[in-house]
């Protein structure tokens, strides 16, 4: 069954010189092969395609490049905030150890006084 393209085409030069060359059925067989013209792109066509595909590309770039500097600018308001919460963090600690520190030092420092104590007042019993 020969397609609407081969039945137009019959009449081009193209199917004249393949059905010389080739003879009526391959010349045919090849003539569908063919897409129909509103399937087929020119070099303008492509080179609008080209050029709309670069603006978008570039476009595109711009948009990544400002999402990119924003997210820079968050993550390092983000690093300063981790970093004064940690600054702050360490300072209590330090106070806190500090404080038990002086806590233990007191208790045990009496803890020794008392078990002097115990050992003098056991001592003057015997």
């Amino acid at each position: 069954m020969v397609t609407k393209l081969v039945a137009g085409l019959r009449g081009s030069a193209l199917y004249a010189v393949l059905q010389e060359v080739l003879g009526s059925r391959p010349a045919d067989t090849l003539m569908e092969m063919i897409p129909q013209s509103e399937q087929l792109a020119t070099k303008s066509d492509l080179e609008v395609t080209t050029t709309a595909l670069r603006s978008d590309m570039k476009e595109m770039g711009r948009e990544l490049k400002a999402e990119m500097s924003d997210l820079r600018v968050e993550l390092r308001t983000d690093m300063a905030d981790l970093r004064t919460d940690l600054k702050g963090d360490l300072a209590e600690l330090r106070a806190d150890i500090r404080s038990q520190t002086r806590t233990f030092v007191v208790t045990q420092t009496a803890t020794v006084f008392g078990v002097a104590g115990l050992v003098v007042a056991i001592q003057q019993l015997l």
